[in-house]
C-alpha cells in the first residue's frame, strides 16, 4: 500500500504576514516610480568651474541649490539631462549663507516648479532624494527621515537616503512628490548619515525674494568652518597633485594629494596583484598618522581615514591578486606647506611612511576617478576556479568584469584558497552584497548567486549542478 504524505502548509498568520510584507514592498516601489515621474523634469544639474551639483525649480525661472555649489563661481549652467538644452545661470536673486541656500535666476525654463509640502516632516517618514551623484543626473534613492538635528546653530533633517558628491542642492521629497527639504551634506565616516535643509528654511528664503538680480561673483565667500567635515566630498577638489610615489618596502603607492576647501586628502592603494607566490594575503590597518612640514618642523595630525576603522584585531585583509584603496584626510593645509614627510608611528619597518615629498616635483591634474576610493571598508574577496578543461571563461559578478579564467585547476586533492592566483584562478575584491555571477566560454555558461561579506573570502568552483 502506498501512503501519500501530506505537505506542510504555511500557517495562516504567516501567510497573511508574508502577503502584507510583499504588498508593502510593491506599494513602496510604486511610490518611488510615481514620485520620479512626477518631479524629474523639474530637477536640474548645475555645472561650473569643475563643480557638479543639483537643484530644482521652485518658481518660474528660479532654481534653488546649495550656496556651496556656486560659491566662488564666475558662471554656471544648468540642464535637466545631458542631451537636452543647457541654460545659463543669469545670477542669484537671494542667498542664505548660514543655511547653505541660494536662489538662482535661469531664463528660458519651461518646466513647472516642484510643489512644496504643506505638512511638517516626521521622524520615520519615507522620503526620496533625486539629483546628480557623481554627475549621474536623474538618480533617485529612498530612505527615511532619521532625526531632526541642530548643527552649527542651524536646523537640519537627518535622512538615510544615499547621497554622494553631486547631490548637493537636490530635492528631498515625500511620497506625494512634494518638497520637504534640500540635500546639503553627508558625514563621510559613517553609513547613511546625510543631511538636508528643512523646507521651512527654504520657504523663508523664498518669501524674502527681493527680485533684484546679482551676478554670482557678488556672492560672499562661505565660512570654511560651516559643516566642513560633511562637505569634503560634496564638492570637487580645488587642486590635485599626481604623486605616484611607491613605498620602498611595501606594495603601497601614494597616488594623489587633493586640496578641498576645508581639508587636504591623500589617496593610496595597497597592491597585492603581483606579490610573492608564498604570500596569500596581507593584513592592513593604520594607527596615528601625521604630516611633518620639513620647512618649519610643524606637525599636523590626520583628522580621519577609512583605515582608522581597521585595527590589528580587525584588519582589512588584502588577498594576492587584489588591491585596496584608502584615503587619509588632514585639515586644509596651508599653500606654504610644500615639503613634508608623511609618517605612521616611529616609521619602523612596515609603517606607512613617505619621506621628503617635494610638491614642486609633481604635476597637477584636472580630475581623477574618485570611485575607487569610495566605501572600501565594506568589501570582501571572491575567487573562481574550474576543473573543466579546454575552455576559457570570462567571468562577471553583477556589473563587475572580474577577469578571464584561462586554465583548469589541476590539484584534485586540494581546492584553491583566496590568494591563489594565475591563469587557473580569478580573484577580485568587491563591495559586500548579494550578486549573480556568470562565467561564459564558447561552449558553456555557468551561472549562480553569491554573497560577499566584509573582509570575507569566498571560493567558487564553476561546475554543472545536477
Amino acid at each position: 500500500m502506498f501512503r501519500v504524505k501530506k505537505c506542510n502548509t504555511m500557517p495562516r498568520q504567516l501567510l497573511i504576514l508574508f502577503y502584507l510584507t510583499t504588498l508593502s514592498w510593491s506599494i513602496a516601489a510604486q511610490d518611488a516610480t510615481l514620485v520620479y515621474q512626477k518631479v524629474i523634469n523639474s530637477v536640474m544639474t548645475i555645472k561650473g568651474g569643475g563643480v557638479i551639483g543639483s537643484g530644482f525649480i521652485v518658481a518660474p525661472n528660479v532654481v534653488v541649490t546649495n550656496y556651496h555649489v556656486v560659491d566662488g563661481l564666475k558662471s554656471a549652467v544648468c540642464f535637466n539631462n545631458k542631451t537636452g538644452p543647457q541654460y545659463k545661470v543669469d545670477g542669484f536673486l537671494s542667498a542664505d549663507m548660514a543655511n547653505d541656500l541660494v536662489l538662482l535666476q535661469v531664463s528660458g525654463l519651461n518646466q513647472k516648479p516642484l510643489p512644496l509640502s504643506s505638512s511638517c516632516s516626521e521622524i520615520g517618514q519615507r522620503i526620496y532624494v533625486i539629483g546628480s551623484p557623481k554627475g549621474l543626473e536623474g538618480t533617485i534613492t529612498e530612505g527615511l527621515v532619521s532625526a531632526f538635528r541642530e548643527r552649527y546653530g542651524v536646523q537640519r533633517l537627518q535622512v538615510s537616503a544615499a547621497v554622494s558628491h553631486g547631490n548637493s542642492g537636490g530635492p528631498v521629497l515625500n511620497k506625494s512628490g512634494e518638497v520637504v527639504g534640500v540635500t546639503v551634506a553627508k558625514i563621510t565616516t559613517g553609513e547613511n548619515l546625510n543631511f538636508a535643509v528643512p523646507l521651512d528654511t527654504l520657504k523663508k528664503l523664498m518669501f524674502s525674494l527681493p527680485g533684484m538680480l546679482q551676478p554670482l561673483t557678488k556672492l560672499p565667500p562661505m565660512d570654511l568652518e560651516d559643516e566642513a567635515e560633511e562637505e569634503t566630498d560634496m564638492k570637487n577638489a580645488e587642486l590635485i597633485y599626481d604623486l605616484g610615489i611607491s613605498h620602498p618596502e611595501l606594495p603601497l603607492t601614494l597616488n594623489y594629494m587633493a586640496h578641498f576647501r576645508d581639508s587636504t586628502c591623500f589617496y593610496f592603494y595597497y597592491d597585492m596583484m603581483d606579490t610573492d607566490d608564498s604570500l596569500l594575503f596581507e593584513k592592513v590597518w593604520l594607527g596615528d598618522y601625521r604630516l611633518v612640514d620639513t620647512s618649519t618642523g610643524e606637525i599636523i595630525y590626520a583628522s580621519d581615514s577609512d583605515l582608522f576603522c581597521s585595527t590589528e584585531e580587525d584588519p582589512r585583509i588584502v588577498y594576492r591578486g587584489t588591491r585596496t584603496f584608502f584615503t587619509i584626510r588632514f585639515p586644509r593645509l596651508s599653500p606654504k606647506v610644500r615639503n613634508f614627510h608623511l609618517m605612521e608611528g616611529d616609521c619602523q619597518q612596515g609603517a606607512f611612511c613617505f619621506r621628503d615629498i617635494q610638491l614642486r616635483n609633481f604635476k597637477t591634474l584636472d580630475g581623477l576617478d574618485w570611485y575607487s576610493y569610495q566605501n572600501n571598508n565594506n568589501e570582501g574577496t571572491i575567487s573562481f576556479y574550474t576543473l573543466s578543461k579546454e575552455e576559457k571563461f570570462a567571468i562577471t559578478v553583477g556589473d563587475f568584469d572580474v577577469g578571464l579564467l584561462s586554465l583548469p585547476w589541476l590539484d584534485l586533492e586540494k581546492r584553491p584558497s583566496c590568494g591563489n592566483t594565475g591563469e587557473s584562478v580569478v580573484t577580485a575584491r568587491l563591495p559586500i552584497g548579494k550578486y549573480k555571477y556568470k562565467a561564459v566560454s564558447d561552449k558553456t555558461t555557468f551561472e549562480g548567486e553569491v554573497e560577499i561579506t566584509r573582509e570575507g573570502c569566498l571560493v567558487v568552483e564553476l561546475k554543472k549542478i545536477d
